[in-house]
């Protein structure tokens, strides 16, 4: 059901996770930081960096809400933080 999962695109950039999953296969893009790079996506509010982790681990393009343990803001992937910090060890 589509209410189950209502993430389906970036916020501050015309750009949907499908067209995005597409444009990274097309290019060969394997990280957030290489989207961002391309089409600005993830640089502007950042709500959808998660998602774009997700998408790009999954090959997902919609996606439930994602909360912290707080229940209130966007947490990042595992992967999105290794992207951020190299130090994180991969598991």
């Amino acid at each position: 059901m589509s209410e189950d999962k209502p993430v389906r695109a970036c916020l501050c950039y015309p750009h949907t996770f499908a067209e995005l999953k597409r444009l990274a296969q097309e290019n060969g893009w394997r990280t957030v930081a290489e989207i961002t790079a391309a089409l600005r996506c993830g640089s502007g509010c950042g709500l959808c960096r998660p998602y774009l982790a997700k998408m790009l681990e999954t090959g997902e393009t919609a996606f439930a809400v994602i909360l912290n343990h707080r229940g209130t803001e966007t947490q990042r992937s595992h992967r999105e933080k290794q992207e951020n910090d190299p130090q994180i060890d991969a598991d």
